[in-house]
């Protein structure tokens, strides 16, 4: 075999074991998902964005040839798994300067969204401005995620950290905090969720951040197979088979604001 052949052949076998050993992982999914016979997480239909995100990085392992496990973990140990230890792949991942040089990205995996404060429709704060929502009781916010860090950045004292974004919900309903923090998708699928009403709650005019999801992987990961689940997914868009699956496993609901 001629050495230039041998070495090319030599590159695609440690991809190949590169990507077959990443572990996967995501968060805040387990009520729009479910198990197949295999025992492996799938997207419910109408499950929510994040059933869509379970199904479109399926697909995009389908692409790569290969057929990881996805484990369930709080979104703190997700983050930390792909910042700290070698091998992991987590989503969905707001990329923000602060984790920007912590990770490897595959994305987006979405459009993006904005996130806002949300709150009781008999329990009105009236904030109308960040600076506002600094007086009210508590916020309870998602352990670690975007919210914490960029709220907690801009000098927020009275943050409640949960483990889920269910958790902060019901917090809400029952008083115990003044507001939450989500985008009007991930509101939707927390009520459905929850079962809280959708009319008992208020989206505020206060604008926390405008977010972008990404598929997260640990800084070991070569770039090359980076590379791949990048193609991977621009592929699975490029075909149609990402619209497809957004009709699919997308569902919206109403949250009056």
């Amino acid at each position: 075999m001629k050495p230039v052949l041998a070495t090319a052949m030599g590159l695609l076998c440690a991809l190949t074991v590169s990507a077959a050993e990443l572990q996967f992982s995501t968060h805040s999914s387990e009520h729009e998902t479910t198990r197949d016979a295999k025992g492996e997480v799938r997207g419910l239909e109408h499950g929510g964005k994040r059933a869509f995100y379970v199904e479109l990085v399926r697909e995009m392992m389908s692409v790569m040839g290969t057929q990881s496990a996805i484990e369930h973990v709080p979104f703190a140990r997700g983050l930390r798994r792909i910042q700290q230890e070698d091998n992991h792949a987590f989503f969905y991942v707001v990329r923000t300067r602060e984790r920007e040089a912590t990770v490897k990205w595959v994305g987006p995996l979405d459009q993006g969204g904005v996130d806002y404060f949300f709150e009781m429709a008999s329990a009105r704060t009236g904030i109308k401005t960040l600076e506002d929502a600094k007086s009210v009781g508590s916020i309870a916010v998602l352990r670690s995620g975007v919210h914490d860090t960029t709220l907690t950045a801009l000098g927020f004292k009275n943050l409640y950290r949960v483990n889920s974004y269910a958790s902060a919900l019901r917090l809400l309903q029952k008083q115990r905090v003044n507001l939450t923090a989500a985008d009007l998708e991930g509101m939707r699928d927390r009520l459905r969720e929850t079962g809280v009403p959708p009319e008992d709650v208020i989206q505020t005019p206060v604008v926390i951040a405008k977010t972008v999801g990404y598929l997260g992987f640990s800084k070991n990961v070569p770039d090359a197979v980076v590379a791949q689940w990048q193609a991977a997914l621009n592929q699975v868009k490029k075909s149609g088979r990402y619209d497809a699956l957004y009709k699919r496993y997308f569902e919206s609901s109403n949250v009056e604001h």
